[in-house]
């Protein structure tokens, strides 16, 4: 008689990490290129400018605090107010950058032309002064 062994593996949970709680406010001080860097990932989670100050000391050092919550009414409206103004003034540039690109397309099309005038101008004269050294030529030899 044979008997069937089954194998049976112990599942191990993977360790958790314990949940922690966002606290309500953060403060930051730090150079202010990493303490601004640091308030956007902050943003993405949820977190704002508190109303106190921002400040930035003569060494570049940031401090301000932020919290938990939503951006007040008047940050949402500037917030857009200057997105619309950068988009503006893109636009305005790639519009300034296109007039730039054809203006230089232009000039070097005028360019080509006239570079191609006055060779084939030059070719004529140097035809026409070859046909006058030609016939200068045949009268010198008549007169020998």
């Amino acid at each position: 008689m044979t008997t069937k062994q089954t194998e049976t593996t112990a599942v191990t949970p993977a360790p958790t990490e314990p949940v922690q709680k966002k606290p309500f406010s953060i403060s930051i001080a730090a150079p202010a290129y990493a303490a601004f860097h640091e308030a956007v990932v902050l943003a993405r989670q949820g977190y704002t400018f508190s109303d106190g100050p921002v400040i930035i000391a003569p060494d570049g050092m940031a401090f301000f605090t932020l919290i938990l919550g939503n951006p007040n009414d008047y940050a949402i409206q500037a917030a857009k107010a200057s997105m619309r103004l950068s988009a503006n003034e893109e636009e305005a540039q790639r519009k300034k950058d296109i007039e730039q690109a054809a203006k230089r397309l232009l000039e070097e099309q005028q360019r080509a032309k006239l570079e191609a005038d006055v060779a084939a101008a030059t070719k004529a004269l140097e035809k026409q002064i070859a046909d006058l050294q030609k016939a200068a030529a045949a009268e010198l030899a008549k007169l020998n």
